[in-house]
């Protein structure tokens, strides 16, 4: 096993000196509501007791800042490891620049597992991407991510990286690895050369040219096979700039011999234009037959739509392999495809990718939030999702392998695109909370009797935030699909025909889980009927004074009397109904000329068929009786007469 070239455990005192920091990153992935981590994460508890490994091209020289701001995990958590003599851990990108890639990758896993260990890993060629991988397996952390793929084939999983990852996984890793952003910089295709000049003619012609302006990237690798055993084909390419005359020259050029011992592959790599014009990419036959297997070209900078791009088959290595759970990109946004990212299936025909994540979520910076993209940013955002949901379950006291999270992740990922697994989004958007939202009815509440116009809600709660929310009234929506928080809505109930009518309502939190909740209510714009028949007034009557009655008693007698002779009782006769049969409140009121109540009584009751009802002490005077009949619903009805007391 080959060692680090160079390895730095983080309990060097110039990173035990960073300041210690929160646990909590200040700026979290949306990725951790939109896959669903967010509710598992009390349960996880920071992911504490997993191991995470960050491999990758380089992690720049500013994330002891990231780190000192809590944004990535502190010194007595972390160790570092490069097997990248030149740029050590810093690296450097496929152009040969320093580069970051790694830090933005692990402030988006970090986002999610804030508790764990993680190994930082650099690497640059695949020769020491395999050396990387290698070690990696000797240390068995619980997850890798490496958001990076090889442009140079084979694509079918046999390549040297892709075996070295179904390695990793033989021993219990869970690997995540981006699928890649080729699908419009990506053409497959069999040789042809009809002029016989030796040079491959593209599809659209021998001449394929492309605009670049000075000092922009041109990247190219060609792969291709052959059957077993047949003569091997020497291919060169050759990149060239068209001149003032018209004439081209050459600029790159890539021979390596393959009629020998060389790998079937050919590439320029970065280079960078001295001249603005028009470019173009060649194809030779330098030795052997023409291939007789199909040929690959990717490119990172430029579109191959002129030569007929295809999206189909485009993840390079080591996504291809059979070990790695590849992740496809979708926006966090509304989880529309990006149209770069990488479709399956590999060139053997197996399934890929298997998953898609969010990207273009949002990590710290040196100046603030910045949004980070691509699929080597939906790799780390399904990776942390996965950790939250391994670290849940090991404190619920289980202990779920690699095999049965991964399992896991395809069985509850959200179905996107046509039903089933499809090479565009897998089985889905990654998803480890498959709860919906809790519904309930808030206005009417269940059962209510309503009238006229009312105002309509439900509530819709969850660890994520609401997505959209639907509703629906005796069937017929009310409320389309509309996003966010579910808002009041105004119904007449007047369009409505009195009785029971049924609203459903569904809301989906950011997830893409859905909840619903059904709740009636009653209709009723009918007033109930009430009636006064009869009107008749008595005189009071005091009853006689006992014997022996003392002076007090004779006093307030004599009172009683006195009243009597000048109040009277009102007793009407009455009839109220309402036709639900639901209780009435019965109000029976005597009015002098101002309005002013001078008696009443009230009682509910379900119905009163020639009910005797008094109103008293009533002194002399002209009144109004007033009979009025209230139902569930806050209909009323009134009834009248004119009533003289004497």
């Amino acid at each position: 096993m080959r060692r680090p070239i160079a390895i730095v455990v983080a309990l060097a005192a110039a990173l035990l000196a960073a300041s210690p920091g929160p646990l909590a990153a200040a700026v979290v992935s949306e990725g951790v509501d939109r896959s669903g981590a967010v509710a598992l994460a009390p349960l996880a508890d920071g992911c504490r007791g997993l191991t995470i490994a960050i491999l990758d091209l380089g992690f720049g020289a500013t994330w002891p800042a990231r780190q000192a701001a809590g944004e990535l995990p502190q010194s007595n958590r972390l160790e570092l490891a490069s097997f990248d003599p030149v740029g050590g851990i810093v690296g450097s990108n496929a152009y040969g620049d320093a580069t970051n890639h790694g830090e933005l990758v692990a402030q988006t896993v970090y986002d999610y597992a804030p508790a764990a260990r993680y190994l930082f890993v650099s690497y640059h060629t695949p020769q020491e991407f395999v050396a990387a991988v290698d070690w990696l397996t000797t240390r068995r952390p619980d997850i890798v991510v490496h958001s990076n793929n090889f442009l140079e084939g084979p694509f079918d999983g046999t390549s040297a990286p892709a075996q070295a990852v179904d390695r990793a996984a033989a021993a219990g890793i869970l690997w995540f690895n981006s699928a890649g952003n080729y699908a419009l910089n990506h053409w497959t295709g069999s040789w042809s050369d009809a002029d016989g000049d030796g040079f491959m003619d593209w599809p659209n012609g021998d001449v394929w040219a492309f605009p670049r302006t000075a000092a922009q990237p041109i990247t190219f690798a060609l792969s291709w096979t052959n059957p077993p055993g047949a003569e091997p084909t020497d291919l060169d390419l050759v990149l060239e700039r068209q001149n003032a005359d018209g004439g081209w020259t050459p600029v790159a050029a890539s021979g390596d011999p393959q009629t020998t011992s060389g790998p079937e592959a050919e590439r320029i790599t970065g280079y960078r234009t001295d001249a603005s014009g028009l470019y173009r990419l060649r194809a030779r036959l330098a030795a052997g037959p023409p291939p007789a297997g199909p040929l690959t070209l990717f490119s990172r900078e430029i579109a191959l739509a002129p030569i007929g791009a295809t999206a189909a088959g485009t993840p390079p290595t080591p996504g291809d392999a059979a070990g790695s759970l590849t992740v496809g990109a979708v926006d966090w946004r509304g989880d529309e495809p990006k149209n770069y990212s990488s479709e399956g299936p590999t060139a053997d025909g197996r399934f890929k990718p298997e998953l898609v994540a969010p990207t273009n979520t949002h990590i710290a910076g040196p100046a603030g939030p910045r949004e980070v993209g691509g699929t080597s940013i939906a790799a780390p955002n399904a990776a942390g999702a996965a950790a939250v949901l391994w670290a849940a379950q090991r404190a619920r006291g289980l202990a779920p392998t690699a095999a049965v999270i991964r399992q896991q992740l395809l069985a509850s990922a959200l179905d996107l695109g046509p039903p089933g697994p499809d090479p565009v989004f897998g089985h889905g958007r990654v998803r480890v909370d498959t709860g919906g939202p809790a519904l309930a009815p808030a206005l009417p509440a269940r059962g209510q009797v309503v009238r006229r116009a009312v105002e309509v809600l439900f509530t819709a709660t969850d660890p994520t935030p609401i997505a959209s929310h639907s509703l629906a009234l005796d069937g017929v929506p009310l409320v389309p699909a509309r996003a966010g928080d579910p808002r009041p809505v105004r119904v007449d109930t007047r369009t409505l025909a009195d009785g029971v009518h049924v609203l459903q309502a569904e809301a989906r939190d950011w997830t893409g889980n859905p909840g619903f909740a059904g709740w009636s209510f009653t209709v009723d714009n009918t007033p109930p009927a009430a009636a006064l028949r009869r009107v008749q007034v008595d005189r009071h009557r005091v009853r006689p004074l006992p014997g022996g009655a003392g002076p007090l008693a004779r006093a307030r007698h004599r009172a009683a009397v006195q009243s009597a002779r000048a109040e009277r009782t009102v007793t009407a006769l009455v009839d109220a109904s309402d036709a639900s049969g639901r209780a009435l409140s019965v109000d029976l009121r005597l009015l002098d000329r101002r309005g002013r109540t001078i008696a009443a009584r009230t009682l509910r009751a379900r119905s009163l068929l020639d009910r005797a009802l008094a109103v008293s002490p009533v002194p002399p005077g002209r009144y109004r009786l007033v009979l009025s009949a209230t139902d569930a619903a806050g209909n009323v009805v009134e009834a009248q007469r004119r009533v003289t007391v004497r």
